[in-house]
C-alpha cells in the first residue's frame, strides 16, 4: 500500500503561510509505522518557496472550485512520480537503474 496525501487549497495556503499542518499526528503515525506515503502538502510548501507571491496567488495556479486545475494535476503527477516508482517492484523498465529503458 502506498498512501498519496492530497490536500485542499486552504490547507496549502495555511502551510505556505507558516501555520502548522492539521494532519501532523496522522503523518507522524505513518512515519513511525513505516507506511510508505507521498506528502503533496510538503511538496507544495517547498515549491511555494520558489515563488514571489502570496499563498493565495500561488494556489490560483493549481485549484479551481476545490479541485485541481490542469496545472494542479500536472503538479500532483510529478509530486507522486518518484514515490510511486520507488514503491513498485519490479520498477517499470524506464526507471530501472540496471536495465534502463529498452529501445
Amino acid at each position: 500500500m502506498l498512501v498519496l496525501l492530497s490536500h485542499s487549497e486552504q490547507r496549502v495556503i495555511d502551510v505556505c503561510n507558516g501555520l502548522p499542518r492539521i494532519d501532523q499526528p496522522f503523518v507522524s503515525y505513518m512515519q513511525e509505522e513505516g507506511i510508505p506515503f507521498v506528502d503533496t502538502l510538503d511538496k507544495h510548501a517547498k515549491d511555494f518557496e520558489a515563488f514571489n507571491c502570496t499563498p493565495e496567488e500561488y494556489c490560483r495556479r493549481f485549484y479551481y472550485s476545490g479541485h485541481y486545475t490542469t496545472a494542479g494535476n500536472h503538479f500532483f503527477a510529478f509530486a507522486v512520480k518518484d514515490g510511486l516508482v520507488n514503491w513498485l517492484e519490479p520498477r517499470p523498465p524506464a526507471y530501472d537503474p540496471v536495465k534502463g529503458p529498452s529501445l
